[in-house]
């Protein structure tokens, strides 16, 4: 009984002490910046290579 009493002091004690930063003063993150568009690659039509000799 006392090894879980104290495993969830502890595990309270841990998620309490995890800092979400609203608290201590610290900056906000930044949000992402947006995702690069990329352009269609123009593709040919490849021959086939016929590798018996």
């Amino acid at each position: 009984m006392i090894r879980i009493l104290s495993a969830l002091v502890a595990s309270v004690f841990v998620l309490l002490s995890a800092s979400c930063g609203c608290c201590t003063g610290e900056p906000k993150a930044p949000g992402l910046r947006p995702l690069p568009q990329f352009k269609e690659i123009q593709t040919t039509s490849v021959r086939e290579v016929n590798y018996t000799k």
